[in-house]
């Protein structure tokens, strides 16, 4: 994700901590009332202030660090905010209009994509599909997997990408496809200093070290034997730099400190630094100019529908939701 584009994500989630106490502790009849606030209308679909709440609440996740300072900016993101879901409307509508559908298929697909992201077996697959504590979120997606199936039928199939405007962006961003040297470890990590000089002492009479990790380490690559994948210098922590870059291929660290805990590094392989040819960066400047292209051509299809489309604002309304 591009930065601008996480750090208001991550502002609308801090709005969403600042107002969900508010809403989840709201009286029946403010929430009636909230039913009847129209903020917007999109070609006479009405948004009201009890659909604003929902999608606020939506952004209740992962709010890393306070972002909104002001009351000004409270304002703002509950602007943008509105003029997102009224994008998503206008979006869906057009969606609609064209036949397009999506039903439960498309949403296990989703899922299953989402379900990536967490470890094996504790994704809430039957929750998303059935419970309807999570019906909110089955509408949620489903809009978003028809805004996509209407991205791909028009947009999609206009884009295209000459070898020219390729090697072009080949000679100007070079070294962004340059490959630097990396490193491929192995760790263990535990608590006190007695344990790691415990363990390194099992290391130095042939115990494996993989196995070692499974079964002491603390961090969370230790179902893995420790292996931390290639990483590049100042990717990672300096004390692991600086203990690699003592080692040669097999050789194992002494014990370092960090404010993790304590550490092992075992340093498994190293990849050259290499610069990139044509041929090896030719896919991925594809994939960037075919994303530059729909991105640009999907907002100015966007502007053509906005000025097509009968579209009221209230932004008095959103000063009755907080």
């Amino acid at each position: 994700m591009k930065k601008g584009c996480r750090m208001r994500m991550l502002a609308l989630s801090t709005l969403a901590l600042a107002t969900v106490g508010v809403l989840g502790c709201s009286p029946m009849g403010e929430r009636n009332k909230a039913s009847s606030i129209v903020c917007a209308q999109v070609n006479g679909k009405k948004i009201t202030l009890e659909d604003f709440n929902q999608e606020i609440q939506r952004f209740n996740l992962d709010a890393e660090e306070p972002y909104i300072e002001s009351e000004d900016q409270i304002k703002s993101l509950r602007k943008e905010l509105l003029l997102l879901m009224i994008d998503k409307e206008l979006l869906v509508q057009e969606a609609k209009a064209r036949g397009i559908t999506v039903g439960s298929g498309d949403l296990a697909v989703s899922l299953r994509d989402m379900s990536r992201g967490y470890p094996e077996g504790k994704f809430p697959r039957e929750s998303y599909l059935a419970d309807p504590a999570f019906e909110g979120w089955r509408s949620f997606f489903l809009d978003g997997l028809l805004v996509k199936k209407l991205v791909q039928q028009e947009i999609e199939p206009s884009l295209t990408v000459t070898e020219e405007e390729m090697r072009s962006f080949f000679l100007t961003h070079k070294q962004e496809f340059d490959k630097e040297r990396e490193f491929r470890a192995r760790q263990i990590v535990v608590e006190s200093e007695m344990d790691a000089r415990e363990i390194l002492k099992l290391l130095q009479d042939g115990q494996d070290f993989a196995a070692l990790a499974r079964e002491r380490s603390l961090s969370p690559d230790h179902e893995a034997g420790g292996d931390l994948g290639f990483f590049g210098l100042g990717q990672l922590p300096p004390e692991f730099d600086e203990a690699v870059l003592g080692l040669k291929e097999g050789e194992i660290s002494d014990v370092e400190q960090s404010d993790y805990g304590y550490h092992i590094f075992q340093l498994l392989e190293i990849r050259e630094a290499k610069e990139a040819t044509w041929e090896e960066a030719m896919p991925k400047i594809e994939q960037v100019l075919v994303a530059q292209k729909r991105d640009h051509a999907f907002h100015d299809w966007l502007r053509d529908l906005r000025s097509h489309a009968r579209i009221k604002l209230n932004l008095k309304a959103l000063t009755e939701g907080y």
